[in-house]
């Protein structure tokens, strides 16, 4: 059944796993990359690994697909230990980044590959190499060969030769990432559909902080062999567990304050109104708030945690505006807009404006109060 992307988000996941990591480890020499990753990802969900690069994601990925292997721990497919059985005997399959088809073939050979290799009946094949040129839409170019093709289009052959094998679950490995922006964001929607109307357990590999929140169910943040948070994509998005999520996952401004109070901490801008959960007066925390959160005005429209700022630097980004403002204090805020037109959203440098920081919107980090204990997220 299709199901359209408002229904798919409102979908209901299955309990049962269908890949199961129990405390995987993985060194190359003396570098760790792998650090006891525990992680179950439900039957029929599309779930994403996102990080930086060296945070140990393809090589969780590359583990799961049999082309490494773990120094300990189990990996299980549906219940089943895959530890013991090479690539080929694994019901999953693997769309990779540069898609690895095979130039001199055309389109129906390269989709027929796989299942020749398994001495399939040629009558089967053909009915199942169509069946699958079909459900990615690409059937009137089964005779061109892969640089007859546009980037999208071999991208669809490459997902059409992953799933005519039946697998239980598809690996994309950053299978978007050489696609010019437009292309890309169209073709994040196609897999959606079809991820939907195969109802296969997608795995897809990312750097692509949006590319996560869009195409995703849930998701795990990884960072230096460890998961940082593990969640649906607007909880995390929403209520980020740390310093580095609320980093990497877009952007945040993160300040470092002392309980004062009952719902109220001192910070450099002053007291705040915070509603989420504090800790004990005297304890020091760190708090984040989004770009989008802050309010902007030339008029103050709040007392409670509002102050005045001067615009540094102005940004335009066609349906958004990005502002850095400074405060008295010479604390710097990113404050994002929409570009609706209108006066009270359009700012220049040098102008005396108003924050708004809204108490239900700010949140509270777990893990490090201190700014400069927090490395650079890239």
């Amino acid at each position: 059944m299709d199901l359209n992307i408002g229904q798919r988000r409102k979908r209901v996941l299955e309990e049962s796993v269908d890949v199961h990591f129990k405390d995987i480890r993985k060194a190359f020499g003396d570098v760790e990359v792998l650090k006891g990753i525990n992680l179950e990802i439900r039957r029929g969900e599309f779930f994403s690994l996102l990080g930086p690069s060296g945070c140990g994601k393809t090589t969780l990925l590359r583990i799961l697909a049999g082309f490494e292997f773990a120094d300990s721990g189990a990996v299980l497919l549906r219940g089943q230990d895959v530890a013991p059985l090479p690539p080929n005997q694994r019901s999953v399959n693997t769309v990779f980044q540069n898609y690895a088809l095979f130039p001199h073939m055309t389109v129906a050979d390269n989709v027929a590959f796989g299942l020749r290799m398994r001495k399939v009946p040629s009558a089967e094949v053909k009915t199942k190499v169509q069946n699958a040129l079909e459900m990615v839409e690409i059937s009137a170019f089964a005779e061109r060969r892969p640089a007859q093709l546009s980037g999208g289009q071999r991208q669809r052959v490459a997902l059409a030769r992953a799933i005519v094998n039946e697998p239980q679950v598809l690996l994309l490995d950053e299978p978007l990432s050489a696609l010019d922006r437009k292309l890309r964001v169209n073709l994040q929607v196609e897999l959606m559909r079809l991820q939907a109307r195969l109802g296969l357990t997608f795995i897809f590999v990312t750097h692509d902080q949006e590319e996560a929140l869009t195409m995703s169910d849930r998701m795990a943040v990884m960072n230096k062999g460890v998961i940082e948070q593990l969640g649906g994509v607007q909880e995390m998005y929403e209520r980020p567990a740390n310093a580095f999520v609320a980093k990497f996952l877009g952007s945040s401004n993160l300040l470092e304050g002392t309980v004062c109070g009952e719902a109220r901490v001192k910070t450099q801008l002053g007291e705040l109104m915070v509603n989420d959960f504090l800790p004990a007066i005297g304890q020091d925390v760190l708090l984040s708030i989004r770009p989008e959160k802050i309010q902007l005005s030339r008029t103050q429209l709040s007392q409670q945690n509002t102050v005045a700022v001067s615009v540094t630097d102005d940004i335009y980004q066609g349906a958004t505006g990005a502002y850095r403002v400074r405060t008295n204090s010479q604390l710097e805020l990113e404050v994002n807009t929409m570009n609706g037109g209108v006066q009270d959203s359009d700012f220049a440098i040098e102008d005396e404006l108003f924050a708004h920081l809204p108490a239900n919107l700010i949140v509270v980090l777990a893990g490090s109060t201190r700014l400069d204990q927090i490395g650079e997220v890239h």
